[in-house]
């Protein structure tokens, strides 16, 4: 769950809370390829690449 100082800094904007866990599966299903997510303490990043034309 994000904290209250995360939704303060989104406060009037589009905020989507993602769970970092289920990212890769959601990425692949829509078609996304090499998806990796790295996880820090509070944090992550995540890669992913569009399928050769």
């Amino acid at each position: 769950m994000a904290s209250a100082v995360f939704r303060l800094l989104h406060l009037r904007d589009t905020m989507v809370v993602v769970d970092p866990d289920r990212l890769p599966d959601r990425l692949a299903a829509v078609g996304f390829e090499q998806v990796t997510v790295d996880r820090e303490a509070g944090s992550f990043r995540f890669r992913a690449k569009r399928p050769a034309a």
